[in-house]
């Protein structure tokens, strides 16, 4: 397990939260369905992207899920590709 934070959202609350983290030192991977807007949090805040909800959360001792419905999260954290399929032993899931 590494010391990032996965942080999977990163719509009107999901990108600043994820910022604060990565400007106060926090190592923060994201990841967010329209790559575009994880590109853009790349370039605004340092950090990491990934393509996958899965590369995004491999390792990661934190995940962070922010996105929109109940339907959206379960997808996000037990779908095919979802972050259960990669947490590291001891990993935290966090759902906002």
């Amino acid at each position: 397990m590494d010391d990032a934070i996965a942080f999977l959202g990163l719509g009107t609350m999901g990108g600043p939260m994820a910022g604060h983290l990565q400007s106060k030192g926090f190592p923060v991977r994201v990841w967010n369905r329209t790559p575009a807007r994880a590109e853009a949090w790349r370039v605004e805040y340092g950090g990491e992207t990934a393509p996958t909800v899965a590369g995004a959360a491999r390792g990661a001792s934190v995940v962070v899920v922010c996105v929109g419905g109940d339907d959206d999260v379960r997808q996000v954290v037990a779908g095919p590709d979802g972050a259960l399929t990669a947490l590291a032993p001891g990993a935290v899931v966090v759902d906002h």
